[in-house]
């Protein structure tokens, strides 16, 4: 998958795109602040889970190839510490590849899109499968995501957090910069499917920009070094990801963007 490294940056109007954003969040229902979907009573009965790893059903952007171990080993200590019992996957991503291997691919050979319709059957399928031959209650998909931010001041928005903008190797200072307008960020996107392959939870958590400034080589927009470290960040869109599934510390308070 290719993204286009897309940065759009005005100065002095974060008003104007601001404001529709803070309607959005006041006029949800049941201040519920961070999006997601979400069967409680189905959900409660899930005890024995696996956790896939971080992308096996869909790619992801290059730069975060080997990045991932970390963040998937906060996720699978926050299911222990939560009472889980999370059993061994070593062996999912070669069931994965077998079933797959049997459909003759997803895309179609003419037109070059993906059949939707025999991905997904082949997905559902998989999932009743590994977890009847495993014994489990349900399978848990995480995804790093490529989310769209919104930008104002030094900040950017996106999926419950507020992360500082960075240029070069600094972070932006707020005496200094005032942008507007759009970037692209990295956010964990939770999927669970108990064992008849029924999807019980969706949501997402947002980490941190994938973009950042540069005032070398003409003002360049790249993609940051060092993604997907920071212990802190990690926590933060892991316990946004997993609420209400999991409770915790963090929903239901308002996103500190909101109090701008």
């Amino acid at each position: 998958m290719i993204f286009q490294h897309v940065f759009y940056l005005f100065r002095r109007l974060k008003n104007i795109l601001f404001l529709p954003l803070l309607i959005l969040f006041y006029c949800s229902p049941y201040q519920k602040y961070y999006r997601y979907s979400f069967s409680e009573t189905e959900a409660n009965k899930l005890k024995i889970i696996t956790v896939a790893p971080l992308n096996l059903f869909i790619g992801m952007p290059k730069e975060l190839y080997n990045r991932t171990d970390k963040l998937y080993g906060q996720i699978l200590d926050y299911f222990k510490q939560n009472g889980y019992e999370v059993k061994d996957n070593s062996d999912l991503k070669a069931k994965w590849d077998e079933k797959t291997a049997k459909t003759e691919g997803f895309y179609n050979p003419l037109t070059g899109k993906m059949d939707q319709n025999k991905y997904y059957k082949c997905l559902i399928d998989f999932i009743i499968e590994y977890c009847r031959s495993d014994q489990l209650d349900g399978l848990v998909i995480p995804e790093i995501a490529v989310r769209n931010a919104v930008v104002a001041g030094d900040y950017s928005y996106w999926d419950g957090v507020a992360r500082k903008l960075e240029i070069g190797n600094e972070y932006a200072p707020s005496d200094r910069y005032d942008f507007s307008g759009s970037t692209y960020a990295l956010s964990l996107k939770i999927d669970i499917f108990n064992n008849h392959a029924e999807q019980l939870f969706q949501s997402f958590g947002g980490i941190e920009n994938h973009l950042r400034l540069s005032f070398k080589d003409n003002s360049k927009i790249e993609t940051k070094e060092n993604l997907l470290i920071n212990e802190n960040f990690n926590t933060e869109a892991i316990k946004i990801a997993f609420y209400p599934f999991i409770k915790n510390d963090i929903y239901p308070k308002k996103p500190i963007f909101m109090d701008k």
